[in-house]
């Protein structure tokens, strides 16, 4: 299942309260691919990501992970295969320990303890926090909150990374640590995220959504140094690449290989 295809087929989302958040959006995402979701508030970005991992079901199309469909009964699967990290870190920390709540996931798979023990210090090994491992999640600061919320998706060993605004009230040295620690990942990352530059240095392809359709899908190079583009889809170009007289004297071409 690892190297199979994520693919959106016609998705429509509906709320209660009638507003439509998705219209129709489909594409596929191959293995190993990492894939920024942007666009301005209301877009549909969270929507997006809450039916990828079968939080919520669509109200028309479907969402197949590996050849399996999205649907209730195999949501043990998929969740197995794809982690999503929330845009707040509370979210995934409600244990007494840090140490517990990475191992909150494997437990629930009822693995051996021995196993669980492996499986969450590999993975508080790969976001650095070992020494975090007995402290209370509500004293630690929003990076190491971050960290120990990754921890608790990796303790899972997905192929798919989800992310929704991973870089959120973080400051630049924490930022700068998970965009390197990100970098380290093989797997698939899907990110929904307005950081465009932390999308600019991990995603090869990005996905504008507007008014909860696909206004555009490409190579992120060519997608955020489309100024039209970017202005009809309410975006401004990176910061890194703003009034930057090197990035506005070179083709396209030339950023792809930045």
């Amino acid at each position: 299942m690892s190297h199979h295809i994520t693919e959106v087929r016609n998705l429509q989302y509906i709320y209660p309260d009638g507003r439509e958040a998705l219209k129709d959006v489909s594409f596929r995402i191959h293995h190993g691919e990492s894939v920024g979701i942007v666009g301005a508030n209301g877009a549909g970005k969270t929507t997006l990501l809450m039916l990828l991992v079968g939080a919520i079901f669509p109200c028309k199309g479907e969402v197949i992970v590996g050849e399996v469909p999205v649907v209730k009964k195999t949501l043990p699967l998929i969740r197995q295969k794809m982690g999503m990290l929330f845009q707040n870190s509370d979210d995934q920390l409600f244990m007494s320990t840090v140490y517990d709540d990475v191992a909150f996931g494997p437990r629930n798979y009822k693995l051996d303890e021995r196993e669980v023990e492996r499986s969450v210090v590999k993975a508080m090994e790969t976001v650095g926090i070992e020494h975090l491992r007995d402290r209370a999640p509500y004293k630690l600061s929003g990076g190491e909150k971050r960290a120990a919320a990754i921890a608790t998706v990796l303790s899972m060993a997905p192929d798919i990374l989800v992310m929704d605004e991973p870089s959120t009230a973080l400051d630049p040295k924490s930022r700068r640590r998970l965009i390197n620690l990100l970098k380290g990942f093989s797997h698939t990352k899907i990110i929904a995220t307005h950081d465009l530059d932390l999308v600019f240095e991990l995603c090869e392809r990005t996905i504008i959504m507007k008014d909860g359709r696909v206004l555009s899908d490409g190579p992120t190079a060519d997608i955020l140094t489309d100024l039209p583009l970017m202005e009809q889809s309410g975006l401004e170009a990176p910061l890194g690449l703003q009034n930057c007289p090197v990035c506005s004297n070179i083709s396209r071409n030339d950023l792809k290989s930045i």
